[in-house]
């Protein structure tokens, strides 16, 4: 068939053609779910490239490049801005629809190691809660 036709046949059975979807849906649930997931996983790995591709495919700060060590990293905090307004979720679909320069200018790609150097000098990792003195560890042994 061709596009046109296709198109054509969509338009003139628009409605059929989702109560047919919606149908196999409900009827397939688990295939659904796996499909989408998949479909998930692909964009993802897509965003990913090309954000990685943009930002240099190294870390800014040491030149490794190996992308499994890869980390977006926030220059202007912007990347705690857009996380806190969704939740954490959405971040990769974010950035991929920032311009290039914008990207560059408020983000930086870093391999985990200079990641956690930065964050670590910047005092922006996050403290472990304090284990309370009364605890079944910090409890002295009766012999």
């Amino acid at each position: 068939m061709s596009p046109k036709r296709d198109k054509s046949y969509y338009l003139a059975n628009k409605k059929r053609i989702r109560s047919l979807n919606k149908k196999w849906i409900k009827e397939n649930k688990e295939r659904f779910s796996m499909i989408n997931r998949r479909g998930q996983v692909k964009r993802r790995e897509k965003f990913k490239k090309r954000i990685f591709k943009i930002l240099g495919n190294k870390c800014s700060e040491c030149g490794f490049d190996d992308e499994r060590t890869f980390q977006i990293s926030s220059i202007t905090n912007l990347g705690k801005k857009i996380s806190k307004n969704n939740n954490g979720n959405k971040f990769l679909r974010c950035l991929f629809k920032m311009s290039t320069e914008e990207l560059r200018n408020n983000f930086q790609l870093l391999c985990s190691n200079c990641n956690w150097i930065k964050k670590i000098n910047l005092k922006e990792r996050v403290r472990p809660k304090k284990i309370s003195k009364d605890t079944e560890i910090n409890k002295k042994r009766e012999y």
